[in-house]
């Protein structure tokens, strides 16, 4: 059973290509193989920059890749920090999809709010008595105020290509 507040995180190497040999490396990769994460800060591409490297027999290393930028930018400074962070082949049959975990540091406790803000009033539902057999109306906006749009799927409506980042939570 995993620690408490333990963190996994899946990823498949990165930059395995520039690698030679890596390729035929991660094919033979059994499930849950321990691997070593070493940082690269003079790294060229990327300051943040984690090497994947796996131990042959006899005791040789070797680099197979890399973090995936996003996932090194985020365990660099924890690695920095002195942090033990684990790497292993994932029990996933796809090739180069390792994962890592570690323990985050605890976070210190917000210092308490000097000043608080004050209660809002709750809102009280208003209830309409309106006598039976008595006509409602509701008013709808006027069809002339909505702009004109050409059918669905005709090239002259407008589009807004997707894009990843408007998804992005940061």
């Amino acid at each position: 059973m995993a620690p408490a507040g333990q963190v996994v995180k899946d990823f498949t190497l990165a930059r395995i290509n520039l690698i030679p040999g890596a390729h035929a490396i991660v094919k033979r990769l059994r499930q849950g193989v321990s691997l070593q994460l070493a940082r690269d800060p003079n790294d060229r591409h990327d300051p943040n920059a984690i090497m994947v490297i796996v131990t042959m027999p006899p005791a040789k290393k070797i680099k197979i890749g890399y973090l995936p930028l996003g996932l090194a930018k985020e365990l660099a400074p924890l690695m920095d920090a002195g942090l033990n962070i684990i790497a292993r082949k994932a029990p996933n049959p796809l090739e180069g999809v390792c994962q890592v975990a570690y323990i985050p540091p605890a976070q210190p406790a917000p210092p308490p709010a000097t000043e608080t803000a004050p209660a809002a009033e709750p809102i009280t539902p208003v209830e309409l008595k309106v006598p039976a057999g008595t006509p409602v109306t509701v008013e709808l906006p006027d069809e002339a105020a909505a702009p004109e749009q050409p059918p669905l799927r005709d090239q002259r409506r407008s589009f807004r290509p997707y894009n990843p980042k408007d998804d992005a939570d940061d």
